[in-house]
């Protein structure tokens, strides 16, 4: 590589970082893959030096630094490393004695719950099982919803953890098995939400233990999947919805409330509006909805209805804007259906140059730029906070013509006039990219931020 110290920049934000100073690439980078695949499933990051790629190489053999500079013979870097097959060693198993005491406490308890992160993604029908056993709700964080496959459910509110009747779920539960997730702030309403007590399992014995804001009365650390395989055979086999106050009657019971609640909204209607239309053209097909940090995104995270072989893909944390195109490209090379970018008009600027990609390789993808000339988010926030709003204004490009200069089939809709669902419907047909402007007026999520609850309860 060129670059002096690149790789120390991948170090904090990747599993495994490896620097190759010998020609054995093959070997190093089936490890990182390896690594990469394992629980915790993080990035793993391979440097090859440009005069490496004109060397000859043979499969297998050679050695690599993990962490610290290269290897000794091209000069470490002091720091201590790291094999790079320990970065693939898997957690422990449970221990009978860990799983006796989880089953003990959540059978013991009147209105248990499980809450499942995206640790846990892979497991929905196990884990439905298990909350059936129970009869739990289950909650689930949008990163948890890019592999479940077992909702819609009874037992799985359809609105999220924000809206406070399906939050007061959570403040009535005596036992919540927290699986897979680390309770960030975008999910807990800034860690306001009320969680207690807390069963948590995870890979990462720091996360599992917890902290000031949510520490765990029980805390394993083990595979996710493991542990509910080991519930399943020490709690009872039989299906339950749970008690006439709790289970899927409470879970129904919430679910109205917040529909309710949203329909009495009037500065939902437009975000409602473009739900009904998005859940509508999808129908029951096979799709992957890619999210980007839009408040079209916003409303589709959370609040988009899982249906069979729909999934819902979220990036991490506030401020990723840019991630639905290029992230739609590799749900669509993947095969689990048709990938749907849900962009804003900012956010699609991040990596428009995408749309080459998909117009070359042909890819099975719909990207839905919602178009408001400016970044929503932002102007939302100023005007609530300021009374006005400042440098959000965006000169935005036609965003169907941009699409049809690359051969990509484009409509534009408006959602005022109730033809973004035909023309969402019409883009879904095609074989191969298509895209769907969108305009109209979108108002965030009235829980999107912490902030914003306590101003509609104060007002």
């Amino acid at each position: 590589c060129s670059t002096p110290r690149q790789r120390e920049i991948f170090v904090p934000v990747s599993k495994l970082a490896l620097h190759l100073g010998e020609p054995d690439a093959p070997a190093r980078v089936r490890e990182a893959f390896e690594a990469a695949g394992v629980a915790p499933q993080e990035p793993a990051y391979v440097e090859l030096p440009t005069d490496l790629l004109e060397q000859e190489a043979e499969l297998g053999g050679g050695t690599a630094d993990a962490e610290g500079g290269p290897p000794a013979a091209g000069g470490a870097s002091g720091q201590e490393p790291r094999s790079a097959v320990a970065g693939a060693a898997r957690p422990p198993a449970p221990s009978a004695d860990a799983l006796r005491a989880l089953a003990d406490a959540l059978t013991a308890a009147e209105r248990p719950a499980i809450w499942a992160g995206s640790g846990a993604a892979g497991g929905a029908a196990s884990i439905t099982t298990l909350a059936e056993r129970l009869g739990a709700p289950i909650f689930l964080t949008h990163s948890a919803k890019r592999r479940w496959d077992t909702a819609p459910h009874p037992l799985v509110p359809v609105q999220p953890p924000h809206e406070p009747p399906v939050g007061e779920l959570l403040d009535r539960c005596d036992a919540l098995l927290v699986l897979g997730s680390d309770l960030d702030g975008m999910m807990t309403q800034e860690f306001r939400l009320p969680l207690e007590p807390i069963l948590r399992v995870d890979v990462d014995a720091e996360r599992a233990a917890g902290d000031d804001r949510y520490a765990s009365a029980q805390a394993l650390v083990a595979d996710a999947g493991e542990v509910v395989e080991g519930l399943l055979g020490l709690v009872g086999d039989e299906s339950t919805q749970g008690s006439a106050d709790w289970g899927a009657a409470a879970v129904r019971a919430a679910d109205a409330a917040a529909s309710a609640a949203l329909a009495d909204d009037t500065n939902a209607d437009g975000g409602l509006a473009y739900l009904a239309a998005l859940d509508a053209a999808l129908g029951d097909r096979a799709a992957a909805v890619v999210c980007d940090m839009a408040v079209s995104g916003y409303w589709t995270g959370g609040y988009l209805p899982l249906r069979p072989g729909r999934r819902i893909l979220y990036p991490l944390g506030w401020g990723t804007l840019g991630f639905a195109l290029p992230a739609s490209i590799g749900a669509a090379v993947a095969g689990a259906g048709r990938a749907v970018a849900i962009c804003g008009d900012g956010g699609a600027l991040f990596a428009i140059g995408e749309l080459a990609t998909l117009a070359q390789e042909r890819l099975p993808a719909t990207v839905v730029v919602h178009n408001d000339a400016c970044y929503g988010m932002l102007r939302y926030d100023e005007e609530r906070r300021f009374g006005r709003a400042f440098a959000v204004d965006l000169d935005a490009p036609d965003f169907v013509a941009l699409a049809r200069s690359f051969g990509i089939p484009a409509w534009k809709a408006d959602l005022a006039d109730g033809d973004f669902e035909s023309a969402l419907s019409a883009a879904l047909d095609v074989d191969g990219p298509s895209l769907v402007e969108v305009t109209g007026t979108l108002s965030p999520p009235r829980v999107t931020s912490a902030r914003w609850p306590l101003v509609h309860a104060a007002g």
